[in-house]
């Protein structure tokens, strides 16, 4: 939510229906854009005094007009010294208050962040990115601030649109309480449909499905309810392993095998075989996603180079 308007007529109603849900033991968790102190935000501070919670709205990054990815978590640039906080997002802040634990750090290593609850086990993310520019689909970063995503996992259409997991508002607030109790321990995120403005819906699929901004954050949370199913990206130091394997493959290929164009083709169709298997075994056995690009790259490089060496120094061993 923004508390942007000048009409702050219904404020106060708003605020008393947090206090009272928190009162009856229900968690209210609020979707914030930004940070500020002044007076067009004292809203936001009477609802976290109420016992609501924040959490920052933030979309991700975009490929192709498409969204790819979902920020759980944020530091802002001036706060990186031991006493930075970090800054969950609306699906990450309502993980947390669902679980009963908090944010503590964040190990970019291990690409897992860490709670304060020790017993909890850590929860892993994509990737951990410094901001280079203001970012439109996220108000609240800034130039230098560093973020924690996820590639984001989604949900078929027609999983968001089961009738089982969808409820119209208005037949809730006229249901009687036996009806409300299948919402008893519940996630429950409330959004709009319809006509909405551009910065509350995002487009999926290379653009080709539009979807919700209620529906984004709802599929951010089960990915986060099922961190086994986080699609993650392969660490640095193994990505370092994999291209030298492939260099040196490179290599005996180039130097070993006849140079003739079709032993050229044969050795780069069987180099990117292995690759686009490695990648599937990876992906569907631990939802570590490789990047074909860097691998097939080296291959050519080093085959090139050798080449080049073989002809310099080597000539006799040259075939072709």
């Amino acid at each position: 939510m923004s508390f942007k308007e000048a009409n702050e007529e219904f404020d106060e109603v708003f605020i008393n229906a947090v206090r009272q849900a928190n009162q009856r033991g229900t968690a209210v968790v609020i979707g914030i854009r930004e940070f500020g102190k002044d007076k067009k935000f004292q809203t936001r501070n009477a609802l976290e005094q109420a016992g609501s919670h924040l959490g920052v709205l933030c979309v991700g990054k975009k490929l192709f007009e498409s969204v790819s990815t979902s920020t759980l978590t944020l530091i802002k640039n001036n706060e990186l010294d031991e006493s930075h906080e970090f800054h969950s997002a609306l699906a990450l802040k309502a993980f947390e208050v669902f679980q009963g634990k908090k944010v503590k750090d964040i190990d970019p290593e291990n690409q897992t962040i860490i709670f304060n609850n020790h017993e909890i086990k850590p929860l892993p993310f994509s990737e951990l990115q410094t901001v280079t520019t203001n970012q439109s689909h996220c108000y609240a970063t800034g130039e230098g601030d560093h973020v924690a995503e996820i590639l984001l996992n989604l949900s078929p259409r027609e999983i968001l649109d089961n009738p089982k997991r969808r409820y119209d508002y208005h037949k809730i607030i006229q249901a009687n309480p036996n009806e409300l109790k299948q919402f008893k321990d519940k996630i429950v995120i409330v959004g709009i449909t319809g006509e909405v403005k551009r910065t509350e819906s995002f487009k999926v699929y290379l653009g080709l499905e539009e979807r919700h901004g209620f529906e984004f954050h709802a599929d951010t949370l089960n990915n986060l309810l099922l961190p086994d199913n986080i699609i993650r990206k392969l660490a640095y130091n193994y990505q370092l392993i994999i291209i030298i394997l492939i260099a040196l493959l490179g290599f005996a290929i180039r130097f070993w095998l006849p140079q003739t164009q079709k032993h050229w083709w044969l050795g780069l169709i069987f180099v990117a075989l292995l690759i686009f298997g490695l990648n599937l075994f990876c992906y569907s056995a631990y939802y570590v996603l490789l990047n074909p690009t860097y691998y097939i790259g080296t291959f050519v490089i080093v085959y090139w180079i050798t080449g080049k060496i073989e002809l310099r120094w080597f000539p006799e061993t040259n075939q072709s």
